[in-house]
């Protein structure tokens, strides 16, 4: 059970601080174009009771500044999924990074087990070897095994 510890050390080594960031973020992000919205459906109704009580033009100020912040809301907004966007393609490069580490980690806490038994030493070895020429038929010269997206 003790050999597990390196393994469990590994999954929970997850970055929590930098995904408690991103939901902050997110969160404060979200709360500014809420805002703009609201700021704009506020301007949209004044412009409406300024074009009521009067038709001069005040009503086009206030319909231009309802409809800027309009936009501003959806910039915020396209910000927001664009900032999405590039902490996904960070955290699945975060996660095939992590991959052979793992891997490892659990080869390392299995190691003591395997090393005791002779059959699973030859069964090892063997499975070893058919790993890495499945992987070199694999790849082309220059190619150092990934797939490109």
């Amino acid at each position: 059970m003790l050999r597990m510890l390196p393994l469990l050390a590994e999954i929970l080594t997850e970055d929590i601080g930098a995904a408690v960031r991103r939901k902050r973020r997110n969160a404060i992000l979200y709360a500014v174009a809420g805002l703009l919205f609201l700021t704009a459906y506020v301007s949209a109704l004044a412009a409406a009771g300024v074009y009521l009580a009067d038709l001069a033009s005040p009503l086009e100020a206030a319909l231009a500044i309802s409809a800027i912040m309009a936009a501003t809301g959806v910039l915020v907004l396209v910000a927001i999924a664009v900032l999405k966007a590039v902490d996904g393609k960070r955290a699945a490069l975060a996660a095939e990074t992590k991959r052979p580490v793992m891997a490892a980690t659990l080869a390392a806490t299995v190691l003591p087990t395997v090393l005791r038994s002779p059959g699973l030493v030859t069964l090892a070895g063997i499975a070893g070897a058919a790993f890495f020429v499945l992987k070199g038929m694999n790849t082309r010269p220059g190619d150092n095994g990934r797939q490109q997206a």
